[in-house]
């Protein structure tokens, strides 16, 4: 849940903090810095703004550490303001988003650019999310047939689905039901076959023990250094998806493939 934010100086620089809780959080708190100067704190429910405000000033230089990366790769975020010309990303590489004026929605990849065709009163980060979810069912869907064929301990290709997720970039359950973060669409491609396999992993390990791992190698030989990659990535499960749909007209709005 996203309350409401606050504005602290971190070594000397301004930046507005937003706080999200996580009933998934028992005890520790999370930190990502976006580039436009804003710290996001993923906390337990009961963290007061106080405890917040507290929390900033004890974390201060792992603070400052995580804002000079940000600063020395400021392509590894997402837009704060989705409009005609700001930059995506797609499988790690930066796209740019170009929005005409439609009576229709009728996205259009190709080049690293993303046209938008759409009413003017449809929400452009509704239309990209929902691109977003189309173009990343049809990855997902190639990469977890890749991975089950590599690994030698999966008979058939397990039920899937995908949404966005705030804290997780994959799970399963007991029923063998992978479910993959959406936002692993904006990731490179070794990082959503890590993902992937590591859930495949938990068929046969459910924990995370020295087998599990043992196994994840087997299959991932240079898994530590694509997990090491994917962390970077860590500032996308901050972005909320939109609340409202595409199509936020009460006329009927015809939606282009």
């Amino acid at each position: 849940m996203k309350l409401p934010c606050l504005y602290m100086s971190v070594l000397g620089q301004k930046i507005r903090v937003e706080q999200r809780t996580s009933r998934a959080r028992k005890s520790r708190a999370s930190f990502h810095y976006h580039p436009e100067k804003v710290l996001f704190v993923t906390t337990p429910t009961q963290v007061s703004s106080k405890e917040l405000f507290n929390l900033v000033k004890n974390n201060e230089n792992r603070i400052h550490k995580l804002m000079q990366v940000a600063q020395a790769d400021p392509q590894i975020c997402y837009p704060l303001n989705y409009e005609d010309g700001c930059t995506i990303l797609v499988l790690s590489e930066p796209v740019r988003v170009t929005v005409r004026t439609s009576n229709r929605i009728q996205p259009s990849y190709q080049n690293n650019r993303l046209t938008i065709k759409k009413p003017l009163d449809v929400s452009l980060k509704g239309v990209i999310f929902a691109w977003y979810k189309i173009h990343a069912t049809a990855i997902f869907q190639e990469r977890i047939v890749q991975m089950c064929e590599k690994a030698n301990f999966v008979d058939a290709v397990p039920p899937w689905s995908h949404r966005f997720m705030s804290s997780l970039w994959g799970s399963c359950n007991r029923d063998r039901k992978v479910k993959l973060n959406s936002h692993l669409v904006k990731v490179p491609m070794e990082a959503i076959d890590l993902v992937i396999m590591h859930e495949l992993c938990h068929f046969i390990h459910r924990n995370h023990s020295r087998a599990f791992y043992e196994l994840l190698a087997e299959q991932l030989p240079n898994w530590k250094q694509t997990d090491n990659l994917l962390q970077n990535y860590g500032m996308l499960l901050c972005e909320e998806p939109p609340t409202e749909r595409y199509r936020q007209s009460k006329r009927r709005v015809r939606y282009g493939a």
